[in-house]
């Protein structure tokens, strides 16, 4: 063992309390403890190129820590810190500061490696728009929420086991109803639109038998669907209206207007609006299936791998990060694909308006103007306009279609969460693995220098990028593995920035990087290749071998590129590899100079560490190594909000003008203009906007 890591294991033995203890003289009879920088032995026959020196925790870091503990503030500050971290996690950020100013006296551009990121502070404004995980499970006023709240999450694959018979049934469901909006839209939209209709059941010729069939086919309907309406019915008189109760409303009054005109013969002068509820069931069980049917392919593909990545959110720095980090605990992600999405959420509030509105508009039309008898018409018309047929398929359509798309790529969104948690300005984190997933880098010859050993060379070498976390680490373990080798334990890894790292093996200074790189910490090259992507290894100064590296890369990655593009996301470069550059891939695919963001090497180490500061469940999950499922989730979700939005906003303005002009069409007494035909027309133009809209996106 070395001397500097003797010293670590010193520090790290002595805790907070000793060190407050200490400088407050309350162990006077103990001796102070004294770290003192070891000898270090210099070869006479190899000079070192970059004499590193050891850390020394001195006494004036000692008094600081001593101050910030004194501070109320930093004692307030110490106490809200998560569980799991000991109060010795302020003297090791103190620690780990130090050895980083000491690396800046050694060179400018070198950061070590052993470093622990600190947790960025997070702005009054990131803290509105970012505050996801308690936005989300706050749904206590949502039947959704409240319904989900009372069943025990389990695992995407648990779910998948368990929801594969209720989406079946409900495309069944889905199917059957509409088998029975067929001979609805032909009896009541049939002489409207000149088909000829038997006499035995005629409007004009048998009123009564009329009545009777669409009543019983709004019934048989409401049968096939009773699960969505009694979901309406209990969301009312729990006092938590949604979207469901604005389509019972709409079933139950139109189930009253055809049953008043039935008792009452004077009230036939409008045709019952049965067929415009039978089309709303059906579009609302082909919503509520396509949901439904998405959040499965969604756990099927968050469960399609046994070690998934997910996509979180790392605020740092008043930045917002989307890093792949690899997933602990896949439950959260079941929860969040059944929470509410952003229709149901909208519709939670705009439902009791709509309900109110059509009861005080009908109310107005008819007892307001003294025409009592009028109601029931006026009420059926009213609520038939101000609940959409596209209202369930806001969310759901977009939702199924994407987790279509992504699940074929390796993919998928936890619902609504991931759609608003991923949207907004974000930086996507792009790693070593991420541009070239292995099988994309390859070996096409390697040069010793110096009668070094082959073995040694390759054992460095490996050790160095395994430390390192570098993206050419699977590549050097099989050659590794071909020759028999092991890694060996590296001391002091650091990274310059000049396109290298150097590191301590066995007590000898280890140094890889390219040319330019070996150039800057005076190795003299004897040999040197003509070949831009060439990595060189040098042992204590002397050059040891040179590596060619030929880098491909693929479709996968250029299509996730594009999705960034397009998607306006910010692709942020944050690599260990020495060869790979923002020049070296905007090159490849002909990018403005520019469009990759190349932070300094002491964010990339902390965009690379595996000890990310991740306060918020993962927003997705990614199964597939690459770019292209990771930019695709991103994309896609941000893509699933705009759609989700825009559909919402629709739905709220065809309620709003429907409401107003079937109040005026009422309140003037204008049968044949608020007739059944005008309403399906009315609302299918506003479906097929809706549709056409949605493709447009490319989400179909």
């Amino acid at each position: 063992m070395s001397n500097n890591r003797w010293e670590d294991e010193e520090l790290e033995n002595f805790s907070l309390e000793d060190i407050l203890a200490e400088f407050r003289e309350e162990k006077k009879d103990e001796p102070p403890v004294k770290v003192t920088p070891p000898r270090v032995e210099k070869k006479p026959e190899v000079k070192p190129v970059l004499d590193t020196p050891t850390p020394v925790i001195d006494q004036n870091l000692f008094d600081e820590i001593k101050a910030e503990n004194n501070n109320p503030k930093a004692v307030k500050k110490q106490s809200k810190q998560k569980k799991g971290h000991s109060t010795f996690d302020i003297f090791r950020k103190k620690k780990t500061t130090v050895k980083k100013d000491l690396s800046r006296e050694t060179s400018s551009h070198a950061v070590l490696a052993d470093r622990t990121p600190t947790k960025a502070e997070t702005t009054e404004k990131l803290s509105r728009t970012i505050d996801l995980n308690d936005l989300f499970e706050n749904g206590d006023e949502y039947d959704d929420a409240q319904q989900a709240k009372n069943e025990s999450y389990d695992k995407p694959s648990d779910y998948v086991r368990h929801k594969v018979a209720s989406v079946r049934l409900g495309l069944l469901f889905a199917v059957l109803s509409f088998l029975v909006c067929i001979p609805a839209i032909y009896l009541n939209f049939g002489e409207s639109m000149g088909i000829p209709v038997p006499e035995f059941i005629s409007w004009d010729a048998h009123p009564f038998r009329y009545l009777i069939a669409l009543s019983a086919l709004e019934l048989v309907s409401m049968l096939i669907n009773v699960k969505l309406i009694w979901r309406g019915i209990r969301g009312t008189f729990t006092g938590s209206l949604n979207m469901f109760s604005a389509v019972a409303l709409n079933v139950f009054a139109s189930l009253l207007h055809a049953g008043f005109m039935m008792l009452n013969r004077d009230a036939r002068e409008s045709l019952p609006y049965c067929g415009i509820s039978v089309l709303l069931l059906f579009f609302t069980a082909m919503g509520d299936y396509m949901r439904e049917n998405g959040r499965l392919r969604a756990c099927k593909a968050a469960s399609a791998s046994q070690s998934p990545h997910g996509v979180f959110i790392s605020v740092r720095n008043d930045k917002v990060n989307l890093i792949k980090h690899p997933v602990e605990e896949t439950e959260p992600f079941t929860k969040y694909v059944c929470m509410p999405d952003g229709a149901e959420r909208f519709w939670s509030i705009a439902a009791p308006i709509a309900m109110i509105a059509s009861v005080i508009c009908a109310t107005i039309s008819s007892v307001g103007i003294g025409k009592i008898d009028r109601f029931f018409w006026a009420f059926a018309a009213i609520t038939s306009v101000s609940t959409p047929f596209f209202l369930a398929l806001c969310y759901g359509m977009p939702f199924n279609k994407i987790t279509k798309k992504l699940s074929v790529m390796g993919a998928a969104l936890g619902g609504w969460y991931a759609a608003f948690s991923l949207s907004g300005k974000r930086n996507l984190i792009m790693r070593d693995s991420d541009i070239f997933p292995k099988g994309t880098i390859s070996s096409h010859g390697l040069k010793v220098f110096n009668d070094f050993p082959l073995d040694k060379v390759v054992s460095y070498t490996t050790s160095m990028l395994h430390a390192a976390r570098s993206g050419l680490y699977p590549l050097f373990a099989e050659i590794l593995k071909s020759h028999y080798g092991r890694c060996e334990k590296v001391h002091q890894l650091m990274h310059h920035e000049s396109g290298g790292m150097q590191g301590e093996i066995n007590g000898e200074k280890v140094l890889v990087g390219t040319e330019s790189f070996m150039l800057r910490e005076g190795v003299q090259l004897t040999e040197r290749s003509s070949a831009k992507t060439t990595m060189y290894l040098a042992i204590n100064g002397i050059p040891a071998a040179a590596f060619n590296l030929k880098y491909r890369l693929g479709e996968d990655v250029k299509t996730g590129l594009d999705n960034c593009m397009r998607g306006r996301v910010n692709p942020v470069l944050a690599s260990v590899d020495c060869n790979l550059t923002p020049v070296m891939i905007e090159s490849e695919m002909d990018l403005k100079s520019g469009t990759i963001d190349y932070p300094n090497i002491e964010e990339r180490l902390d965009l690379v560490s595996e000890e990310q500061f991740l306060e918020y469940d993962p927003a997705a999950f990614v199964t597939r190594s690459g770019l292209a499922p990771f930019a695709a989730a991103v994309n896609f979700a941000r893509r699933l909000r705009k759609v989700t939005i825009r559909n919402t906003v629709l739905s709220a303005v065809c309620a709003s003008l429907g409401i107003a002009f079937m109040f005026y069409i009422t309140f003037v007494g204008a049968y044949e203009a608020g007739n059944p035909y005008n309403v399906f027309v009315y609302m299918l133009l506003w479906t097929l906007s809706v549709y056409l809209l949605t493709m447009r996106c490319n989400v179909n």
